[in-house]
């Protein structure tokens, strides 16, 4: 992960910004980012623990990245349906 951090790191300090990070998102990075939440804290919106989520991690693991790879790339994906529903009403 220490190399797509360089990389990201890299394309900020020429950009000022990255469009998008979900290249850098897979198995491995949400494991390490989950191995470094901490125990014992509240639950989740999911109403789910830390410890809960990791007795399923890898199966939950791959729902989480369907997920987003299915969430819209841009503000205008996610909004325009409803605002065209909006305004045909």
């Amino acid at each position: 992960m220490e190399k797509e951090k360089a990389e990201i790191a890299s394309l900020v300090k020429k950009y000022g910004r990255v469009q998008s990070l979900m290249k850098y998102v897979n198995s491995d990075t949400l494991k390490e980012s989950y191995s470094k939440q901490p125990k014992g804290k509240a639950v989740g919106v999911d109403e789910m623990t830390k410890e809960e989520y990791g007795e399923k991690l890898e199966e939950n693991i791959e729902k989480l990245l369907v997920r987003m790879k299915k969430f819209p790339t841009s503000h205008t994906q996610s909004v325009e349906p409803t605002f065209r529903k909006e305004m045909e009403s």
